[in-house]
Parts: C-alpha cells; sequence; structure tokens
C-alpha cells in the first residue's frame, strides 16, 4: 500500500478543487524529485490518480482542509447507454433509489442528471 487510508480523497466522479488550491498545485516546482516520483508511480498504476491529487494538496500544506465526501449523487443502476438515469419526474422508484443512496449518512455537493420538468418542490427538499 503506497498511500496511508487517511489520505485516500473519496469521491465518485468528480474531485472538486478550490481555485486557490489548484493555483498553488499547478504551480509546484516541475523540477521537484519528489512529486515527479509519485507522478511516475500514478502513471505505472501504482496508485490512483486521486492520490496524486491528495499528496499535492499536502505538499501545498491543504491536505487538512479536505471535505472527503463523495460529490455527486448519480444512479448507474438505470443507465440509458452509457449515460446515468435522468430525474424527469419524482416517482417511488426514484424515491427508494435515492433514498438508499443516502442511506449511509453521505452528503453530496450536487445530484447529477436532473431534466428540466424535475418537479421544483423535490429540488427544494434536497437544497434545504
Amino acid at each position: 500500500m503506497c498511500v496511508p487510508p487517511a489520505m485516500r480523497l473519496v469521491h465518485s466522479q468528480w474531485c472538486i478543487f478550490c481555485h486557490e488550491d489548484l493555483s498553488q498545485m499547478v504551480g509546484l516546482p516541475k523540477t521537484d524529485n519528489r512529486i515527479n516520483q509519485v507522478l511516475t508511480t500514478v502513471m505505472r498504476g501504482k496508485i490512483a490518480d486521486e492520490s496524486y491529487a491528495a499528496i499535492l494538496l499536502l505538499l501545498i500544506n491543504n491536505f487538512k482542509n479536505v471535505i472527503s465526501k463523495p460529490t455527486t449523487l448519480v444512479d448507474w443502476k438505470r443507465n440509458n447507454l452509457n449515460h446515468p438515469h435522468t430525474f424527469d419526474d419524482w416517482t417511488k422508484q426514484d424515491e427508494t433509489i435515492v433514498r438508499a443512496m443516502m442511506q449511509n449518512g453521505s452528503e453530496y455537493m450536487f445530484m447529477r442528471k436532473i431534466g428540466p420538468e424535475f418537479p421544483d418542490r423535490i429540488l427544494r427538499m434536497f437544497i434545504a
């Protein structure tokens, strides 16, 4: 195991960085041997790409501010080809699936694939 569990970022499809952190990570010296060794390890498939982001956050001394939670609430069980389900309405099945996804107590930053017909009253329940 190359990266300790405390440095594993939790995410489903997205990692979200603030502009300041991303700017500092991009500004790290390209000649830093430690960074290049970690990048080489990632490229060889030895550690996940999100581990590289965690290590860069550690190097800029901002890993302590990471909110390590899933970013999206996405229904891949009912997919259309390679796309997740689009919530166009709020059916009993929708409610059951979303409740099951939220059952572990995780908070999400956004719900993915909401159609324009989706009822506002339901969205307000999630936003409130």
